[in-house]
C-alpha cells in the first residue's frame, strides 16, 4: 500500500512539473498570453494591429564586425508565413540605437515576410524612421535581446507602422 501512494505521489509531482514547463518557441497562434521572443505588430500596409511572431527559429545570429552588429532571425509564423529580421547597427553594447533605411549606410532593420505556399509573395519592410533599444548584449555564447518599434516602408513604397517588436539571437 504504501508503495502504491508514492507512486502515485511521484506520478502526481511529475505532472505537475511537466505541465508547467514552456518551450521559447510555442507554436500557439492565439491568446494574449502566449509571449514570443521574435515579435512585432504591424499598422499600415494593409495590416491593422496584426500581430506577428517566430514560432519555430530555423536560424538566429549575431555577429560584430567593427565598427557593426548584424542580427539575423529566420522562423516561421505558424505554417503560413517565413519571417526573417535583419537589424544592422553601430555599436557592440546594450543601449538605444536611431534606425534610418539601408541605403542611408548606417543603422537600419528590415523584416521580410514570404508566403510559403507562394514563395514568389516576397515583402520587405525596412525601417525609415525606427527606434533600437539593446536590454542585453552578452559575451560571445551569450545572449542579445533587444526591441524595436517605429515607420517602416514596404518595398512598394507603402509605410506602416512597427509597435511592440521584441528580438533575441545568440552572438557568436
Amino acid at each position: 500500500m504504501k508503495t502504491k501512494l508514492f507512486l502515485l505521489t511521484v506520478l502526481v509531482a511529475s505532472a505537475a512539473v511537466l505541465s508547467s514547463c514552456t518551450k521559447k518557441n510555442d507554436t500557439t497562434t492565439g491568446g494574449s498570453n502566449v509571449t514570443h521572443a521574435d515579435s512585432y505588430t504591424i499598422n499600415g500596409a494593409g495590416f491593422k494591429n496584426a500581430p506577428y511572431f517566430i514560432s519555430n527559429v530555423s536560424s538566429q545570429s549575431c555577429t560584430f564586425s567593427a565598427p557593426t552588429t548584424t542580427i539575423a532571425i529566420t522562423g516561421a509564423f505558424g505554417d503560413s508565413v517565413d519571417i526573417r529580421f535583419d537589424i544592422g547597427f553601430n555599436g557592440s553594447a546594450a543601449g538605444t540605437y536611431s534606425l534610418g533605411s539601408t541605403s542611408a549606410g548606417g543603422n537600419y532593420m528590415e523584416i521580410t515576410t514570404t508566403s510559403i505556399a507562394n514563395p514568389n509573395n516576397l515583402t520587405i519592410y525596412t525601417s525609415s524612421n525606427a527606434k533600437l533599444v539593446v536590454t542585453s548584449y552578452g559575451a560571445s555564447g551569450g545572449q542579445i535581446t533587444g526591441t524595436f518599434s517605429g515607420s517602416f516602408v514596404s518595398g512598394v513604397g507603402i509605410p506602416c507602422t512597427i509597435t511592440g517588436g521584441t528580438f533575441t539571437a545568440i552572438v557568436q
